[in-house]
């Protein structure tokens, strides 16, 4: 819904643009939509161009819901309305019975246009016309639609004070993983890029090894609702399901050592976060820095700064060597700002033999024959691949001749014969990646190619005149990514 006509798909409303036209957008929109297409749906959705939503949720939710009901759901706000209103950046959805009376009220004269607040202006007509703002959370009290990015949420802080935006919560706000329902239906503030990732982690990226957390309540067709029958939902309506069995085994059979390169003034900042999520399912996870610390660091002999980086690198390596080599079959290097699918590494390993000697990672071309992996998207070193490094490093076979980690740690490999492996799955799709997901998913106008992809290996496909980077990223055993 536009102000004007364009080639991309708008419907013109009868509007001025500009914030305070928000609610009369909404209400022409609404009456449109009224006039045009009420037969065409049971619920109608409203959402701003910065939402991210998830349809196949927002269904399963209102499938236990009935749309002859008055009655709209969202992320309920508590002020100046008693029954509270629904956040418009969230999104919020209308039952058919909802939108005749918001027509109708607005049409007769008992709502009007009494703020340009969009949410709150429709959130007043709704109680005035009798409309329920019903309770969207899910049977454990987690928020579906979300008024933020999950970033404002999931990452727990310490404040004294409530965050102001709190205050407008309905409910109370929780912060942490358990924050928001693991059918969560909308996101709001979403950056174009982050549309794309969005997309990636809700549809395609999955740890091997595991269900869903959830798996909703089958429906049988007695209990859909229809336009005549009426479904009470029932907060107990998803059966939690935590099998990980099969990831459990591969824990066992392919153990992998995780060391993270860090610093102390980036254990705050960025090692601490790595230990709070993806870490933790490592089978041994060493954090390498140059001090001891509150913090589990290891304190390795080496200055801090870029210069430094390979012989962070090596050190830690002889370190591992020495203390750990029996305790793990593969020994992986990330950056504290690499995030890794572990249970992803663990499942493509298994198809390989730590005695042999071979590295894996996102495989860079200059300067070194069989190419060398890219320090920042991390790179997995075989039992095998570990000693070598170390003797060669022992024996004078590899120098500290760069700072350049992954280049001269690529050069040592290819001196002691250690093979640059292929990481791509079936399909010819990148595993490891050097930059975060966005850098990848948004289809790019054609255009001479990037100069960090002629770093690549591999090159992209191109196809229909544009490089399809997003045919690189590899959708089902995708395995890191390096975060801003």
């Amino acid at each position: 819904m536009s102000s004007e006509e364009s080639d991309f798909p708008t419907v013109k409303l009868n509007v001025s643009e500009g914030r305070s036209q928000l609610y009369w957008k909404t209400i022409r929109a609404f009456q449109y939509i009224y006039k045009h297409h009420l037969d065409d749906a049971d619920w109608f959705l409203k959402a701003d161009d910065d939402t991210f939503v998830v349809p196949e949720n927002l269904r399963y939710f209102l499938s236990h819901h009935n749309t002859e009901d008055a009655v709209y759901f969202g992320h309920r706000f508590r002020p100046f309305v008693a029954q509270g209103y629904m956040s418009g950046g969230a999104g919020y959805v209308l039952s058919k019975e909802a939108l005749r009376r918001f027509v109708k009220g607005h049409a007769e004269g008992n709502c009007t246009h009494s703020s340009h607040i969009e949410d709150l202006a429709l959130g007043r007509c709704m109680q005035t016309l009798k409309v329920t703002a019903g309770d969207s959370r899910d049977e454990k009290n987690r928020e579906t639609f979300h008024a933020f990015p999950p970033e404002k949420f999931l990452i727990r802080k310490l404040s004294k004070s409530r965050p102001r935006d709190s205050l407008y919560d309905f409910y109370k706000r929780h912060q942490g993983p358990g924050c928001c329902s693991d059918f969560a239906i909308s996101f709001h503030y979403i950056r174009p890029r982050e549309m794309y990732t969005l997309e990636y982690f809700t549809y395609h990226l999955r740890p091997y090894g595991y269900k869903y957390r959830n798996t909703p309540h089958s429906l049988t067709a007695a209990e859909l609702p229809s336009r005549q029958g009426f479904t009470v939902w029932s907060r107990s309506a998803t059966v939690v399901s935590r099998d990980k069995s099969v990831a459990r085994n591969l824990t066992q059979n392919v153990r992998l050592l995780c060391w993270v390169l860090t610093a102390p003034k980036f254990l705050e900042s960025r090692a601490k976060h790595v230990h709070a999520t993806w870490a933790k399912r490592c089978n041994k996870v060493l954090y390498m820095s140059s001090e001891e610390s509150d913090f589990p660091t290891v304190k390795l002999n080496v200055s801090e700064g870029r210069s430094q980086l390979y012989w962070k690198t090596i050190r830690a390596f002889q370190y591992i060597y020495k203390h750990h080599l029996d305790d793990a079959d593969w020994f992986l290097k990330a950056d504290d700002d690499t995030f890794v699918v572990p249970e992803n590494l663990r499942y493509f390993l298994s198809h390989h033999n730590t005695e042999d000697a071979v590295y894996f990672g996102r495989r860079f071309r200059p300067f070194v024959a069989q190419g060398y992996m890219s320090g920042g998207a991390g790179y997995v070193l075989s039992k095998e691949a570990l000693r070598r490094f170390v003797k060669g490093h022992a024996e004078g076979n590899c120098t500290h001749f760069t700072d350049i980690e992954d280049f001269a740690l690529g050069s040592c490999m290819q001196t002691m014969n250690v093979t640059a492996g292929d990481s791509r799955d079936e399909k010819n799709r990148e595993t490891f990646h050097a930059y975060p997901p966005e850098h990848y998913l948004p289809r790019q106008q054609r255009r001479q190619l990037p100069s960090h992809l002629l770093y690549d290996y591999y090159y992209p496909v191109e196809v229909n005149t544009r490089f399809q980077i997003i045919r690189k990223l590899s959708l089902n055993e995708s395995l890191s990514r390096v975060s801003k």
